[in-house]
């Protein structure tokens, strides 16, 4: 996981490289990576409070110990002058961790005794439309954003073979999505954020970025930054909790 992913990079570039043009398109290809911390709580198909299990390590109760990582990105981002066509983003980010906890709760169809074993594997792609209502020294986007979350929790009692139990989600969310920027003239120096969100049903999905881009002479750029995403689930699809991966990037890009 600790790596950029330079080929894929470098093949989305090429690809669109031909179809750039300063006056009429501009296409920003790249990838980095983001170094998160993990917090929340998760309960799996019990509406009691009780089997509600901590993420990280409280020191006591219930709880994964799920360890903080890092996750690489790829994205691609096709901007043009076109009224009223929208702009695009693509962002593609896969989350992975585990731990050795204690839990004493049901899980599912599990019953946890005591030590247990769980994992999260998540990936996220993001569609984004968006369209340019400012696009000067101060740029103003709003759009809509397709989340699309394919994943798994899976936890399970070291001490007795067969507890375990898997929270499978495959689910497409639209999100609402807005952004602004400044750039300091004659610097290459921009500075910005955006985010997307939304709410229902007492579940909602929180989503931004604020960062420092640097754009220089030539095609590379980098940008460095905050991210982060907050997951608030209320009975989607019989799951409970809180999931929250927030932390620092850095990536590169090529812009033509």
């Amino acid at each position: 996981m600790k790596k950029l992913l330079l080929a894929p990079i470098f093949i989305i570039t090429m690809t669109f490289s031909s179809l750039s043009n300063a006056d009429t398109i501009g296409v920003w290809a790249g990838g980095g990576i983001w170094d998160w911390d993990v917090s929340g709580s998760i309960r799996y198909q019990s509406t009691n409070i009780n089997d509600t299990i901590n993420l990280e390590n409280p020191g006591s109760g219930n709880y994964l110990n799920w360890a903080d990582d890092d996750s690489s990105t790829l994205f691609v981002i096709i901007d043009h002058p076109v009224p009223l066509i929208p702009n695009v983003k693509l962002f593609r980010t896969s989350i992975e961790t585990s731990g050795t906890g204690l839990a004493t709760v049901t899980y599912g169809g599990a019953n946890l005794s005591a030590d247990v074993t769980s994992s999260l594997e998540m990936d996220m792609t993001d569609v984004t439309l968006y369209w340019d209502l400012l696009d000067n020294v101060v740029g103003l986007d709003i759009g809509i954003n397709a989340k699309i979350l394919d994943g798994q929790i899976i936890v399970s009692d070291v001490s007795t073979p067969g507890e375990t139990d898997t929270a499978n989600f495959d689910v497409t969310i639209p999100m609402l999505y807005a952004g602004v920027d400044v750039s300091l003239p004659l610097t290459g120096l921009m500075i910005g954020a955006n985010a997307s969100y939304i709410g229902f049903s007492g579940s909602e999905i929180t989503e931004y970025h604020a960062y420092v881009r640097y754009d220089s002479a030539f095609v590379f750029g980098v940008e460095a930054g905050i991210k982060s995403i907050n997951i608030t689930l209320d009975d989607i699809d019989q799951s409970y909790g809180e999931l929250d991966f927030s932390g620092t990037y850095a990536q590169l890009y090529v812009h033509f």
